[in-house]
């Protein structure tokens, strides 16, 4: 089993000129649409990407609202990466129970 870390805004694709900008505002991520769906992703997948710079930005202009238990959860996570825990059975599970507590399951 792999981990990965990825950070995705997604939005209606009349947002996607604002998605498009988060690739230059940032200087990293990807942006892409799917059409049939008519969403927008703004997707940062490089590790350090999202230590060094989506994390900070975050940190510095904190986000609002209930996602901002979803950013506690992805840092938490973040951090066991880094220190290597996921490579460790104890590591592994608790990002594991991180997961499962994200975004729409709580």
């Amino acid at each position: 089993m792999s981990v990965t870390l990825n950070f995705f805004v997604v939005q209606n694709i009349r947002d996607a000129y604002l998605l498009e900008s988060f690739v230059q505002f940032f200087g990293c991520g990807s942006f892409s649409i799917v059409e049939k769906s008519g969403v927008g992703t703004f997707a940062v997948r490089k590790f350090s990407h999202i230590i060094d710079t989506i994390i900070p930005f975050f940190e510095q202009y904190p986000i609002l609202g209930t996602k901002v238990k979803d950013f506690e959860d992805f840092k938490e996570a973040s951090l066991l990466i880094k220190s290597k825990s996921h490579l460790n059975k104890e590591g592994l599970e608790k990002i594991i129970l991180i997961k499962s507590r994200m975004n729409f399951n709580r």
